[in-house]
């Protein structure tokens, strides 16, 4: 059975932002579908993995895309809304293996035999013939083999197998696809006007949601997001090189921490001595850089790990003067989150133990960025009392409380 999908043909303009490696290095491969960083290859070539995870969906679904715009679209990672039909027809002409697909899913969800019957009725422990925990968990040397009762896996073999096939059925993420849209629709914005200030509709961010984010949602989460952008941001321009210093700034130029006071020489915001204003903000910005993008890169976040963070700062439960109303929107948008997050995992390949380390992994990073934002704060508090820095409309109009 086929699904036709009809197609608008609706594509954004292409933006100049794919990311170079710094000199001296070796380019970093790319997607061969859409120019994005690709982590490694997927169905015979290198790709992303949100073009491998379409090309998984497209194939394992039997889907048939139909494009209005005489399949002549551009298939770029800058470009909003893809037409599916030639982003899929692109997978084909290069070369990604349509076989490969089954084979692959097969690997993810592989079904475990049920366990003979045995005459006698006593416990009985045996070596369970599952891998090792220590094969699971990104190869590092952590136990020997996992012994269990006999009667105990059978039954968490049972629901094992009938989790994972659920797991990688036709589930299909909620929010997150949308968040990835609105952030790009963000950065368009920003691109074009270098300031936060003039999006007064950022909410569009979580557009097509029922209920608009509260406004105390949004004062709180300025910050985090300024801090967390920046971060991720600098990860996809230089975070290949560990030793590299440099941080990208929302305008697209950067600095390097072993500069910082030529950033305050060439701001109208300094009220003081370059010097003295570089050395108030150098332990907070060197934070991102050293702390920050190095976790980032070590977990190598993906963009949909990344709104999802972005999701994690907005939707907060712990503010003050929220309803109980907001509270429940809160817990539910959160739990469609990490639900989107199972579904991506599972797409990529990644069995349930891996699952949970990325997923640590990714929450770990949060009171990082926390601290950045408290570093942040203080010390343009300080900046403002000593009349050495004075902040923009949208750090003083969203500080957090």
């Amino acid at each position: 059975m086929m699904i036709s999908i009809e197609e608008s043909g609706a594509e954004a303009k292409n933006h100049d932002d794919y990311i170079n490696s710094p000199p001296n290095e070796l380019p970093r491969a790319i997607c061969v579908v859409c120019g994005d960083l690709s982590d490694g290859p997927h169905f015979g070539v290198n790709t992303c993995r949100a073009c491998a995870a379409f090309f998984r969906r497209t194939v394992s679904l039997k889907l048939e895309y139909t494009c209005r715009a005489q399949s002549k679209c551009n298939i770029d990672k800058s470009a909003r809304n893809m037409c599916r039909s030639c982003r899929f027809q692109k997978c084909l002409r290069a070369g990604m293996i349509v076989t490969a697909v089954q084979q692959s899913r097969d690997g993810i969800g592989k079904r475990i035999s049920p366990t003979k019957p045995r005459s006698d009725r006593q416990p009985h422990t045996k070596k369970s013939d599952q891998p090792t925990v220590s094969t699971l968990v990104y190869g590092v040397p952590w136990s020997g083999k996992v012994e269990q009762p006999t009667m105990i896996t059978r039954f968490s073999q049972m629901e094992i197998t009938q989790r994972q096939e659920s797991d990688t059925g036709n589930a299909e993420m909620r929010i997150l696809p949308k968040m990835l849209d609105g952030y790009h629709h963000f950065l368009s914005i920003r691109k074009a006007t270098f300031s936060l200030a003039e999006d007064a509709n950022f909410s569009k961010m979580f557009k097509d949601e029922e209920i608009d984010p509260n406004i105390v949602l949004f004062k709180n989460f300025y910050w985090y997001l300024t801090n967390t952008d920046r971060a991720y941001q600098s990860y996809r321009s230089f975070g290949s090189n560990p030793h590299d210093d440099r941080l990208l700034m929302p305008d697209g130029g950067y600095i390097k921490m072993s500069e910082l006071e030529k950033f305050y020489e060439n701001t109208i915001n300094c009220k003081a001595d370059p010097k003295e204003a570089a050395r108030l903000f150098q332990p907070a910005m060197s934070y991102i850089v050293n702390v920050i993008v190095e976790h980032i890169r070590r977990i190598e976040m993906s963009d949909y790990e990344y709104v999802a963070i972005l999701g994690m700062f907005l939707w907060n439960d712990s503010l003050p003067n929220i309803s109980p109303d907001t509270v429940q929107m809160v817990w539910s948008t959160r739990s469609a989150i990490f639900e989107d997050l199972h579904i991506h995992y599972r797409s990529q390949g990644f069995s349930s133990v891996q699952i949970s380390v990325k997923l640590g992994n990714l929450m770990m990073l949060i009171p990082k960025i926390q601290r950045s934002v408290v570093l942040f704060t203080e010390n343009m508090a300080l900046a403002e009392l000593f009349n050495i820095f004075e902040a923009d409309h949208c750090c003083s109009a969203f500080r957090p409380d």
